[in-house]
């Protein structure tokens, strides 16, 4: 059954645009459901400064059966009417059919009405329909807005059927975006129908960068591949069915967290050697090298008693990144000291050793226990930081200053940086983008 059309003279003179009729009546004693709804009516029909008087007499401020007050200050960029909004302490996570104040915003490309919604705390990972503003973004070509949602905090791998922003940005041919998710995000390579990122790249360069993106991953596994093949710096044993392999506690740790070590060595008793070497190499690098490797690393890790959803968190193309930054993020288990300009920088020895042949010589040298060592480089503290966090999570931030992206392309032969190509394309990404803001 239809609703009955509600009537006020109100709502005539603003259905007819007549200003003086409606700055008359404003001036009496309006119900509040007849406020409201003038207020929706006026939102609308785009008359923002008949909607700014009625909000001075009080109104609802979430009304509306789909788009409320702020939907249309987000939709329309006006930034007055927004903070007039605002005041009145709307839902900022309002949800139409297909999205909240802030995906409308950025749909529409008003990027201070994004940064105010931000600032005030709308949720920049709202879903709505499976999209996420940054998906907004992505296929929308909104660069900037994409820049500041990143900053806040932004998921780059969140998916909705199989797409995360970054397939959005490929199929629509923005380069730029493409760059951002590269530099920001772990990507996944892979579509729901199948398509690899490759297949999605109909433009040459987004296709190239891609294909180098792909191979800087591998190389980032690889590295700590290597730290196991090596044999080196081992301090840990675990017992198998027909022998024991030596590990390091801390790489082991991090890759099976929250479970425990102790655990995890009764369950590797089951296992002849063969297979545990298979299953270590494994949560060393996180390479799988086909579906029958994946299939075999699987078994594996049900045999060792983890549950379904830790096998397929584990088993994800970027668990190793992900697994690193927590660790990158752990004070507690850091256990050496690099001194820059007089202050203490806290990392893990072991890192270092797996992803700079700097360190790792200087460790096979030095026989003491010594646990700090002076950095004698001479880069700032910004930079090592920035350095520091490349090496244990392959990411670097998508906004740096000139001179600190001077320091990091030198520190890459400085520090004898294992698969450096991936630091050296990043950077060059963003000086890129400096020169051409």
């Amino acid at each position: 059954m239809n609703k009955k059309k509600v009537s006020h003279p109100l709502l005539k003179a603003i259905e007819n645009g007549d200003e003086k009729k409606i700055q008359k009546l404003m001036k009496k004693k309006i119900p509040i459901k007849i406020l409201d709804l003038a207020l929706i009516n006026s939102c609308q029909s785009k008359k923002i400064s008949i909607a700014k008087e009625i909000i001075k007499k009080g109104v609802n401020i979430d009304c509306g059966e789909i788009f409320t007050p702020l939907h249309y200050a987000s939709m329309f960029g006006d930034e007055n009417f927004l903070f007039q909004v605002l005041e009145k302490k709307p839902n900022l996570e309002a949800k139409t059919p297909g999205a909240t104040p802030l995906h409308l915003s950025t749909h529409h490309g008003h990027y201070n009405v994004v940064k105010i919604l931000l600032e005030k705390g709308a949720y920049v990972d709202s879903v709505t329909n499976g999209s996420t503003p940054l998906r907004f973004a992505a296929k929308y070509g909104r660069f900037e807005i994409a820049q500041l949602l990143v900053k806040f905090g932004a998921k780059i791998e969140s998916r909705n059927n199989g797409w995360s922003p970054i397939h959005f940005a490929i199929r629509f041919h923005h380069e730029e975006l493409v760059d951002l998710m590269l530099i920001n995000g772990n990507n996944d390579d892979y579509v729901t129908n199948g398509l690899s990122l490759i297949d999605l790249a109909e433009n040459i360069q987004i296709k190239e960068k891609v294909s180098k993106y792909l191979d800087q991953i591998k190389s980032f596994q690889k590295d700590f591949l290597d730290l196991y093949e090596k044999q080196e710096f081992f301090d840990h044993e675990i017992i198998v069915k027909d022998g024991k392999i030596s590990v390091h506690k801390l790489i082991i740790n991090t890759r099976i967290s929250p479970h425990s070590l102790l655990d995890f060595e009764i369950q590797c008793k089951k296992l002849k050697r063969n297979e545990a070497e298979l299953l270590v190499k494994f949560l060393y690098s996180g390479i799988i090298e086909n579906k029958e490797n994946e299939t075999d690393i699987k078994n594996l890790l049900t045999k060792c008693n983890f549950s379904d959803s830790f096998i397929e968190e584990k088993t994800k193309k970027y668990s190793l990144q992900e697994d690193l930054q927590k660790l990158y993020n752990n004070e507690k288990t850091k256990d050496f000291a690099l001194i820059v300009n007089n202050k203490e920088i806290m990392v893990h020895k072991i890192i270092l050793i797996a992803r700079s042949d700097l360190f790792r010589g200087m460790f096979l040298a030095v026989k003491d226990n010594s646990n700090k060592v002076n950095d004698y480089s001479g880069y700032s503290q910004e930079t090592i930081n920035h350095l520091l966090y490349y090496i244990y999570t392959d990411q670097i931030v998508n906004s740096l200053k000139d001179d600190v992206i001077h320091e990091l392309k030198d520190s890459i032969d400085y520090f004898q940086l294992n698969q450096s190509s991936s630091l050296d394309w990043k950077l060059k990404q963003i000086q890129s983008r400096n020169r051409n803001d």
